[in-house]
């Protein structure tokens, strides 16, 4: 059902937990053919940061496919360790007041992840040029650390995180943003409100994959 309390045009509530179900993993046979077909030859891909920009300025749209021109970077930056006090606590009282889903019981068993003592950024062109910073809250990169850090240590960690996001993403990958508005900049006059939320990274095709 429609989330009431926000605006952005995608933002939804799953009025049960129970119903959601998740089906068969889709195959990454013949370089991710089902995968794309799925994810790009059934939605829009923007390339022109400008254009997804107005449309959340406008209201249009809070979820876009971003296809990047060229990837300049993969930043790393310290964060703070933990929660502010402020944003943990209305995370437990959401959790408490049952606001995350229609029914009460449905956040049984929910609790607050770790907080990430990095923020992970890309830095890209899109097709006029503009560059662009954009934060990964991705939850696929956030798991990657938290799994690496159970065997090694903190730097070995964030080596892996690197070798993952640049070295093979970026290198080695045919890369696609998930982009997501926030709340906080949704329709606002902000520079650009957008965080990347996902990456989708089929592998390249050359010319013999394509014969």
């Amino acid at each position: 059902m429609k989330n009431k309390a926000d605006p952005r045009p995608e933002s939804f509530t799953p009025t049960n937990i129970d119903d959601i179900v998740v089906g068969e993993k889709m195959s990454t046979k013949n370089n991710w053919a089902e995968r794309k077909r799925f994810i790009l030859d059934q939605n829009k891909i923007y390339t022109n940061r400008a254009k997804i920009v107005a449309g959340a300025h406008n209201n249009e749209f809070s979820l876009v496919i971003f296809k990047p021109s060229k990837i300049l970077g993969f930043k790393i930056e310290k964060a703070d360790k933990d929660w502010k006090a402020s944003r943990k606590e209305a995370a437990e009282a959401a959790l408490k007041q049952g606001s995350l889903f229609e029914e009460p019981s449905s956040n049984d068993g929910f609790k607050l992840m770790p907080k990430l003592p990095y923020k992970f950024s890309y830095k890209f062109e899109d097709d006029t040029g503009k560059q662009s910073t954009l934060m990964i809250e991705d939850w696929e990169i956030g798991q990657l650390y938290w799994s690496c850090r159970e065997y090694c240590t903190e730097e070995a960690a964030l080596q892996k995180v690197r070798e993952k996001y640049w070295d093979d993403f970026v290198k080695n990958k045919d890369l696609y943003f998930f982009l997501g508005t926030t709340l906080q900049f949704h329709m606002k006059n902000a520079p650009n409100p957008y965080v990347i939320i996902g990456t989708f990274y089929p592998p390249i095709e050359n010319q013999y994959t394509l014969l």
